[in-house]
């Protein structure tokens, strides 16, 4: 009590639990044992025939291990603080819960039948979650890759803009050398003069009227033209509006997922 650790604790001995929540769960249970005869059977009648079947409890532990956390991740969506692997997680042990659920209904104790009826997997909102979270997303939103292919038909087209953009690139330099006969032409990028056409000062006679100078650096000058600047401007507008949209997209999921946190707060609790 005086130092608020476990070391040396009757909870110590005991807690042989696999969950953040089943944790908590049992220190309550300690800390404040029940009273009432017929709980306390009810709960030794479970406990009885738990003991006497191992092979169903290793599967019920196994399945515990894989949890996550529901009731912190719940406090996190209630605030609007939960992150995208949050949620990924969370829809990871939606998904295990009705073997969980299956599993505890092949007992005949009261309380684990009670339990298994608790067994709430909230399908609609694992189906969500699975389709809109990328299940290898990063941790924040700041760049990007958060919202799952497929989820918005907009996204998924802002998005290819940008990754086609490369290959079109690709075609235009090679275009604009066959074109201009100065085969070291190549097209490059930097945040200060965006999309720049770089041609040697060796080839400076074969720049077309068309090109205009935008840079010049040692030993060779820099260009832009109309049309590399107008893919400029649908590319760079469509990278800022992709990842716009995405964070717009999760604030949806998550106000959504908003909607459950009581019911993942009695799953935490069951």
């Amino acid at each position: 009590i005086r130092t608020e650790t476990q070391k040396g604790s009757l909870l110590e001995c005991l807690d042989e639990t696999l969950t953040g929540m089943g944790a908590r769960k049992f220190r309550n249970w300690l800390c404040m044992p029940l009273c009432d005869l017929s709980s306390i059977e009810l709960r030794q009648d479970a406990i009885e025939e738990l003991k006497d079947t191992d092979t169903k409890l290793a599967d019920i532990r196994k399945l515990l291990s894989a949890l996550a956390d529901p009731e912190r991740i719940a406090a996190r969506i209630s605030t609007f603080r939960a992150t995208p692997r949050d949620l990924v997680a969370l829809a990871a042990t939606l998904r295990r819960v009705p073997s969980l659920r299956d599993t505890l209904q092949q007992f005949s104790a009261d309380l684990l039948v009670q339990l298994a009826g608790k067994c709430d997997s909230m399908d609609e909102l694992a189906d969500l979650l699975d389709a809109a979270i990328e299940p290898q997303c990063p941790s924040h939103l700041r760049d990007g890759g958060v919202i799952r292919t497929g989820f918005s038909e907009e996204l998924d087209r802002l998005r290819s803009i940008s990754k086609d953009g490369q290959s079109w690139l690709r075609q235009y330099q090679k275009r604009q050398a066959e074109q201009t006969g100065i085969r070291n032409l190549r097209i490059g990028y930097n945040k200060v003069f965006g999309y720049y056409i770089e041609i040697s000062r060796s080839a400076a006679d074969k720049v077309p009227a068309d090109y205009v100078r935008k840079q010049t650096i040692k030993n060779a000058e820099r260009y832009i033209t109309d049309e590399l600047k107008e893919y400029e401007t649908q590319a760079l507008s469509a990278a800022e509006k992709a990842l716009e949209l995405e964070q717009q997209l999760f604030e949806e999921v998550r106000r959504q997922s908003a909607q459950y946190v009581s019911r993942l707060q009695v799953l935490a609790d069951t």
